[in-house]
């Protein structure tokens, strides 16, 4: 799903919560994140081929089969997402970047500086920033 907040160096990663409606398995829900949350979702689903309404089905049977109920699909979304980039990094790119080095906060928001993005549009054609591929 899209943020409607502005794009590139104007967003706001902190900002409030967007919420954005989801198909999940055919249901019509609504999911409450912060615009970076639904950056990650997007660049993620981008990644894997999904559209975000997809992936985050995905998430909720695959919550769903593995703990029986889910009490919060946006607490399993946020999870998730951690555990998705979590898996994904390994040293070499902790090095690239520029991890290890005492600053954790060095490339994020944090720091004052956010990697470029470029705008993708999402499946309602709304445009979202995402992280190039590649």
């Amino acid at each position: 799903m899209a943020s409607k907040a502005k794009t590139g160096k104007g967003l706001n990663p902190f900002g409030r919560l967007k919420s954005r409606n989801v198909m999940v398995n055919g249901h019509r829900t609504s999911m409450r994140l912060e615009p970076a949350m639904w950056e990650a979702l997007q660049d993620i689903a981008l990644r894997e081929d999904l559209s975000v309404h997809d992936l985050v089905s995905r998430i909720a049977t695959q919550a769903a089969m593995l703990h029986e109920k889910i009490d919060n699909l946006t607490s399993a979304v946020r999870v998730f997402v951690a555990l998705y980039y979590r898996r994904a990094a390994t040293e070499e790119g902790h090095e690239r970047a520029g991890h290890g080095a005492g600053n954790p906060f060095r490339g994020t928001p944090f720091d004052g500086g956010t990697p470029e993005r470029k705008a993708v549009p999402d499946d309602d054609g709304v445009e979202t920033n995402c992280l190039p591929q590649g």
